[in-house]
């Protein structure tokens, strides 16, 4: 048996990802919160695996943090009823922060990674 690359889990987490938030759009509820812990946990799971290359692992960090607040801000309109934009905007700004933080690290804004 063939053992799957990280491009190839990669294209099964966008996969997940595009599911979980047509349920969201749809509002079904079950289906989307089940989606969102095989989302966050394997975009947790290819972070992990590109820790050795230092471009693809901070842009995974973000992809986790984005993933993790658009899933809170689901669950919070599912099931909360309130408005849980504000705690998904703390992993929102973890996103962009990751991403600064590896552009500024490496040779400036618009420098060659």
């Amino acid at each position: 048996m063939k053992t799957l690359s990280i491009r190839e889990f990669d294209m099964i987490l966008v996969l997940l990802w595009l599911m979980k938030d047509m349920s969201w759009m749809m509002g079904w509820k079950y289906i989307g919160a089940f989606l969102a812990i095989p989302t966050i946990l394997l975009s947790i799971w290819i972070t992990y695996k590109c820790k050795q290359n230092t471009s693809d692992f901070w842009y995974n960090l973000a992809t986790v943090f984005w993933i993790t607040a658009n899933s809170i801000w689901m669950i919070g309109e599912f099931y909360l009823h309130v408005n849980s934009s504000s705690i998904a905007l703390i992993f929102f700004t973890c996103g962009f922060l990751s991403i600064f933080y590896f552009w500024f690290r490496n040779k400036g804004l618009f420098g060659s990674y």
